[in-house]
This record gives structure tokens, C-alpha cells and sequence, in this order.
């Protein structure tokens, strides 16, 4: 009992549990205005929740950067360092939204058109990496299996990769829900709020449950 209750309490101090909780509280808040458009104050609600996420973000871009570098010096997938990159720069040009929104820079075409846009065109550009990383993951994996000339170490080596086959899976279907949904912010898909309200709250949750089960 004591030790659920410490791994709750863990989870709770995480500042990235609180800037998912807000997201997903904040495409609930899509959904609602989806169904009943007529309630005034959500919209500016949703406002508030997204201010608060761009502050709790602020140091994300020094995360990634860190994460591009360490996998630069380790000769690491190349991929993998496009992808932390791509998360840098759309998070750092996040801050510059960030501080046009509390109006700590003034509104002009940069900070109210450019900065978005290139934030989310670098955030598309990241899933879509995120996404061939995983697909060519689970292409190794099968290859791996294929090869496997002993049955004994197949059997094995087939139930961890089907759990492996399984998480990359998963995160494919998460980045194409959180593809879907930059998309609409760039005009390159038709907005259906209710499907970026759901798309938003599932992949919030997706998160959430990898940072419990990291507790």
C-alpha cells in the first residue's frame, strides 16, 4: 500500500504529469466547444490552460537538444537526432508564442504568424520522423525473428517482440492522432473539433500512462 502511495505521490510532483493533465483538460475543453459552442467562457478557458502548458514547457527545448547531442556523440540513429531537433526548435519557437500571448513581445507578423507556423510545420516534421523510426523498428524486429534459425529462441524471441511490435505500434497510432491534429492547426486537414478533442485527450492519456508506468 505504502509503496502505491509513493509512486502516486512521485507521479503527482512530475511537472510533466500537470502540463498532460492540462492538455488534456484542454481538449476536453475542444470537445465541449464542439458540442455546445453557445457556452461563452470556454474558449477563454482554454486560452488560460494553454498559457499555463507554454509556461510548464519552457525548458523542454533544452531536453531535446540535450538528447540530440548525447545521441550525436554515440553515433546514434540519425533519425532519432532529426527527431529531438525538430521537437527543440518547434518547443523553443513555442516560447516566442509564449511571450506574445503575455505580452512580453509585440504582436507583429513574426509572433503572431511565423513563429506559430514554423513551430507546428517542426512538430509534423517530428512525429512524421517518429513514425518512420517506428515503422523501420518493427521491420528489424521481424527481420530479427525471420533469421532466428533455433525454435526454442524463437518462441522466445517472438513474445518479446510482439510486446516490442505492440509499443511501436502503439506509438505510430499516437503520432498519427497528433498528426491529425497540427494538421488542422495548418490548415492542411478539415478541423472536426469532436476528433481533436478525442484525438487530444487520448494522446494525453497515452502519455500520462508511460510516465506512471516509469514511476
Amino acid at each position: 500500500m505504502n509503496a502505491s502511495i509513493d509512486k502516486f505521490i512521485k507521479f503527482t510532483n512530475i511537472t510533466d504529469v500537470r502540463e498532460k493533465l492540462l492538455r488534456w483538460t484542454q481538449f476536453l475543453i475542444v470537445l465541449l466547444i464542439a458540442w455546445f459552442p453557445r457556452i461563452k467562457v470556454l474558449p477563454q478557458l482554454k486560452l488560460q490552460i494553454l498559457i499555463i502548458r507554454k509556461v510548464l514547457r519552457c525548458f523542454k527545448p533544452l531536453h531535446h537538444a540535450n538528447v540530440a547531442q548525447k545521441n550525436y556523440k554515440t553515433n546514434s540513429n540519425a533519425l532519432l537526432i532529426l527527431k529531438n531537433i525538430f521537437f527543440m526548435l518547434y518547443l523553443g519557437l513555442d516560447q516566442i508564442v509564449l511571450l506574445r500571448m503575455v505580452n512580453m513581445l509585440p504582436t507583429n507578423p513574426l509572433t503572431l504568424q511565423l513563429a506559430p507556423k514554423f513551430a507546428n510545420l517542426f512538430w509534423l516534421t517530428a512525429l512524421s520522423i517518429d513514425i518512420r523510426i517506428n515503422l523501420n523498428n518493427m521491420k528489424v524486429m521481424d527481420d530479427d525473428l525471420i533469421q532466428n534459425k533455433s525454435k526454442e529462441n524463437r518462441n522466445l524471441q517472438r513474445i518479446q517482440t510482439s510486446q516490442k511490435q505492440y509499443n511501436a505500434l502503439r506509438k505510430i497510432v499516437w503520432d498519427i492522432m497528433d498528426s491529425y491534429i497540427v494538421s488542422t492547426y495548418l490548415n492542411y486537414m478539415k478541423p472536426y473539433n469532436t476528433l481533436v478533442g478525442i484525438f487530444g485527450m487520448t494522446t494525453s492519456m497515452l502519455a500520462l500512462q508511460d510516465i506512471w508506468q516509469k514511476c
